[in-house]
């Protein structure tokens, strides 16, 4: 029988600190990742995404909240996009379009 694939819905939060950004992902199953003291909003943004990524159980974004206004995955894209276009992290940015579940992924 093959492996059940588990999807974990997780909700992402990001609020500004005068420590800088932080990032808190909360999932149904009541596990959390926190990541804070980021400098810009898009280092909050590819840095607790790609935890989320790496989160065990096939992990699905279902809401992202900045500053307690909703941002599209589309928005969180845009701004992960610009900030590692050109860094030595770009490799990763069809990672980011596929979790964000953006077209063309």
């Amino acid at each position: 029988m093959p492996d059940k694939q588990y999807t974990t819905e997780c909700t992402l939060t990001i609020t500004k600190l005068s420590s800088g950004w932080s990032a808190d992902v909360e999932y149904l199953t009541g596990d959390r990742l926190v990541s804070s003291g980021n400098r810009t909003l898009a280092m909050a943004l590819w840095d607790i995404i790609s935890r989320c990524m790496a989160y065990p159980d096939n992990p699905r974004l279902v809401a992202i909240t900045i500053k307690g206004n909703p941002m599209t995955p589309q928005e969180a894209y845009r701004i992960i996009e610009k900030d590692l276009r050109e860094s030595s992290l770009a490799y990763a940015l069809p990672g980011y379009r596929k979790f964000l579940q953006i077209e063309g992924a």
